[in-house]
């Protein structure tokens, strides 16, 4: 197969806490010495997602907020291709209900990151991710990509699943204690359905790598998919017929099992 575009998450698939994983550097070189196009996918923000694609010169795309904001690069800038949005209905009952039940909630947009106050959370993560929170209300929006809903307690995560069940909405688990709240169609490939048909390509010509419950989307639709620990291939949607599956360890193993597919 001629696979032309790489969908990568970011978070614990090539980063974390701020480094390069083993391997991760390596994984990006042989993408580039193939030719393939690489798209960086995270729920991440925008400002956080394009300032990490200007530092990986070779990627084309980046996809913030779980699938929800696609940005091209073009010359030095980086160009929106597509956005999309919760009801501003849904948002404010997601907003309401999780508070309710004293769940922290913050609001990604077009390009902003919304919180209703400046909680210790939020400091660490401007540090880690290299954006600034809009302390501002998210409720009645309509701009709002993705909410993502923190745990504290044991009973958050229920909740933050029942909201799931409003029209359009997916819940979709970015790490043990955040809780993404998007447009369904977000989820399902986050991004990669703007981003093949930029491309002018199909799913089978996708390679996709990650290590969470927000990439089994993509990684299920894609011709190639590398699950990384905790993601397991079991936890995918049922393959198509000629789709290539490989379970990793971690990032070194998921260049191993590239090279290997490779060639």
């Amino acid at each position: 197969m001629n696979y032309r575009l790489a969908m990568l998450d970011v978070d614990g698939t090539l980063k974390t806490a701020g480094d390069w994983n083993p391997g991760a550097e390596e994984l990006l070189d042989l993408l580039r010495s193939r030719g393939i196009t690489v798209a960086l996918c995270s729920g991440r923000t925008s400002a956080s997602m394009t300032w990490l694609g200007d530092r990986v010169p070779h990627a084309a795309f980046v996809a913030a907020n779980s699938g929800s904001t696609v940005w091209e690069r073009t010359d030095d800038e980086w160009t929106l291709l597509a956005h999309r949005s919760l009801g501003a209905e849904q948002v404010s009952e997601i907003v309401a209900t999780a508070e309710a039940a004293g769940i922290e909630v913050w609001a990604h947009t077009e390009r902003d990151w919304i919180a209703r106050e400046r909680t210790p959370r939020v400091q660490r993560d401007e540090s880690f991710v290299g954006d600034t929170a809009l302390l501002e209300d998210a409720a009645g929006r309509d701009d709002v990509g993705k909410l993502l809903l923190l745990s504290s307690h044991p009973s958050h995560e229920p909740v933050a699943r029942s909201l799931a069940a409003l029209p359009g909405v997916a819940a979709v688990s970015s790490s043990e204690i955040f809780m993404d709240l998007v447009p369904e169609a977000s989820a399902a490939g986050k991004g990669g359905d703007v981003l093949v048909d930029r491309l002018g390509i199909g799913w089978d010509e996708v390679i996709a790598i990650g290590d969470g419950e927000n990439d089994s989307g993509m990684v299920s639709q894609a011709g190639l998919g590398i699950a990384i620990s905790p993601l397991s291939v079991e936890a995918l949607a049922p393959a198509r017929p000629g789709q290539v599956r490989r379970a990793a360890a971690n990032t070194a193993g998921a260049l191993a099992a590239l090279r290997a597919v490779l060639g």
